[in-house]
């Protein structure tokens, strides 16, 4: 299956973009693209096959690789994708939740900062240290990885009711549940305030571990974000996921 990624790297602005990023600079000029991105977009992480912008017949952007070229031996981009539909399932395939949490790190780092030089480390705000996947396990020898999309793009059929790895920067804000005030509702929006993202349940056990994050507040915030878990709708379109453990969650202040 072809790989669609939603960041690329693009080496003459030493920055990680998105595929609404470069479609919207696309639309400045006819030759903007030709000019400024043409063989400058690669694999965000290895940086070894280029990538082009393709535009889908449902108006969706996403880039894809260049025939006949290859991953680092290491690039998780190489490695195939891992299909489950339930977090018991995942929870087999990834006990300790490592491997997730691993390539949910990896993705924020798309989204913290642009320019992939920048000395600033990043800090997993919600999760206690002990918690956080060590330095140590980036190069981990891993076999296959979860599907990834950026919250921040618009959602297509295919993320629906399927595990994924979601990222991108956003607004959020926490709100009681209704039934249980104890529970929270994280709301994410779109940095313009235009467009509703979804709502993330977080059950009272789960917010027992990432109360004390002083970016889940009452307020809304910009945040990078990163979280793991299956997106679905409502008979009146709310999209929404539950969020079932706490260390499915990463945010990073933007």
């Amino acid at each position: 299956m072809e790989t669609k990624y939603q960041t690329a790297y693009c080496d003459t602005l030493d920055a990680f973009l998105s595929a609404i990023e470069v479609h919207v600079l696309e639309n400045k000029a006819d030759s903007f693209y030709s000019e400024r991105f043409a063989k400058h977009l690669w694999c965000p992480e290895c940086k070894k096959v280029m990538l082009s912008l393709v535009h889908s017949t449902n108006g969706m952007s996403y880039f894809r690789g260049y025939p006949k070229q290859e991953h680092e031996e290491n690039c998780p981009y190489k490695l195939p994708e891992i299909r489950v539909k339930t977090i018991a399932e995942l929870n087999q395939e990834d006990p300790s939740y490592e491997r997730t949490r691993l390539q949910m790190q990896r993705v924020l780092r798309y989204t913290v900062t642009n320019r992939t030089t920048h000395k600033k480390k990043v800090s997993i705000s919600t999760l206690p240290k002990e918690q956080i996947v060590s330095n140590k396990t980036i190069h981990k020898k891993i076999n296959a990885r979860l599907p990834e999309k950026r919250i921040d793009l618009p959602l297509s059929d295919n993320d629906w009711n399927v595990i994924k790895i979601f990222y991108g920067t956003v607004l959020v804000i926490t709100t009681p549940g209704k039934q249980n005030p104890n529970d929270r509702f994280l709301k994410l929006q779109s940095l313009d305030s235009k467009n509703h993202i979804c709502l993330i349940r977080v059950s009272e056990a789960v917010w027992h571990y990432i109360s004390k994050e002083p970016l889940l507040s009452d307020k809304w915030i910009k945040v990078h974000i990163s979280f793991c878990g299956k997106l679905k709708k409502s008979p009146t379109g709310t999209v929404f996921c539950t969020l079932q453990h706490s260390q499915l969650l990463m945010v990073q202040p933007a």
